[in-house]
């Protein structure tokens, strides 16, 4: 709930303290994406796939249903109808209700869903929580994104997540220091995931490093230019070689995959 984070860091840090270490991870976004079904149409409705929701729409007593209790999901997850975007389109779902005359943001939905199953950037939370997050010690900075061509994002987190905690939440606004943000970027995610040869530069670690212009680097993807590549980041080595040098993408392919083990254990990082 949006004004909820102070309590929940206040939780966590009271579990800690008793000897069970809880962390978290944020992005620095106040938007998600997800299929435009998942966290609005209750999932007894979704029960068997797209032919049987579909189905359930057709009855007009369970379809007055889904509406009340996809309209109670939307007010108690989401900014409102103005702040979900359509992706396969472009449109809001305000633009949705206004075209179409639609009455509330549910039954737009449930109109939405009976021609197509786009997925959806869905506006939530509250700067303020958003900010007491990213500058808790134990909460990892990440971006909830896979790896993927540009022409297949559509979200600005794949492009500018770490940029945009370096330069508007450190440089910008100071919610916290450089070596708060690159620990929480490298060493505490790699803790949790129970990675013990990356995270730092020390012997023995593998060299995977970024070398980032303070005074520049920034984030500039957005919703409607979601691959835009960010600004100041000079190097990128992946396993020692080189993925970026000099600002410029070299094509190369370092990496690999990683799977984790009963032996990678998550731990509270020194």
């Amino acid at each position: 709930a949006q004004g909820g984070a102070r309590r929940m860091l206040d939780s966590m840090q009271q579990e800690t303290r008793q000897g069970r270490w809880v962390s978290a991870d944020v992005y620095p976004y106040l938007s998600g994406q997800t299929a435009l079904a998942q966290l609005i149409i209750p999932g007894w409705a979704q029960d068997g796939g797209i032919v049987a929701m579909r189905e359930r729409f057709r009855d007009s007593t369970l379809r007055a249903r889904i509406i009340r209790e996809a309209d109670e999901a939307i007010a108690a997850r989401f900014t409102g109808a103005a702040g979900i975007l359509l992706n396969d389109d472009g449109t809001t779902l305000q633009q949705v209700m206004d075209r179409e005359q639609i009455a509330t943001p549910g039954e737009a939905v449930v109109r939405v869903l009976e021609q197509r199953t786009p997925s959806a950037i869905l506006g939530f939370g509250a700067e303020a929580d958003l900010v007491q997050l990213i500058a808790d010690p134990d909460v990892a900075i990440a971006c909830d994104c896979d790896a993927a061509l540009p022409e297949n994002v559509s979200h600005p987190r794949a492009f500018g997540t770490f940029p945009r905690v370096l330069g508007r939440y450190v440089r910008e606004q100071r919610a916290l220091s450089w070596s708060a943000a690159i620990r929480k970027m490298t060493w505490l995610p790699a803790s949790l995931m129970g990675l013990d040869d990356r995270g730092q530069v020390a012997e023995g670690m593998r060299a995977d490093l970024v070398v980032f212009d303070s005074a520049t680097v920034i984030d500039q993807a957005t919703y409607t230019n979601p691959s835009a590549p960010s600004r100041g980041i000079e190097h990128v080595l992946v396993n020692g070689v080189f993925a970026v040098r000099d600002g410029a993408v070299t094509g190369t392919r370092a990496g690999r995959t990683l799977r984790r083990t009963r032996a990678m254990v998550s731990r509270r990082p020194r």
